[in-house]
């Protein structure tokens, strides 16, 4: 549960800075999806990361979901040892982002 819970508060945390960001609601979804199904697609939660060619491996190192999949996989299976750096990268993401987002978030 705790590796769930961090995987889905580093996402939010991107969809947060996103929304603070951008001018308007249509402008937020626009730039989430442009974020988001790349990551989808790229992190290893539709296709295997094996899969891919090593180009494309090496870029979805550097994306936060292929990250939180790493870890959850890591949680699933029980012979897999838990991906420190994993843990690093989802909570350098959610300090980041969650820190951006407060920063640049205004009422209007």
């Amino acid at each position: 549960m705790p590796a769930f819970a961090l995987s889905l508060l580093s996402t939010f945390s991107i969809g947060f800075l996103i929304a603070a960001w951008a001018p308007n609601e249509r402008a937020a979804t626009m730039i989430a999806n442009l974020f988001y199904f790349p990551m989808i697609f790229l992190s290893g939660a539709t296709i295997p990361l094996e899969m891919f060619p090593d180009s494309l491996q090496t870029a979805a190192k550097l994306l936060p979901l292929t990250w939180a999949i790493k870890l959850l996989r890591a949680t699933w299976i029980e012979s897999v040892d838990l991906n420190r750096t994993g843990v690093f990268v989802l909570v350098a993401t959610l300090l980041v982002c969650s820190t951006l987002a407060v920063r640049f978030f205004r009422w209007d």
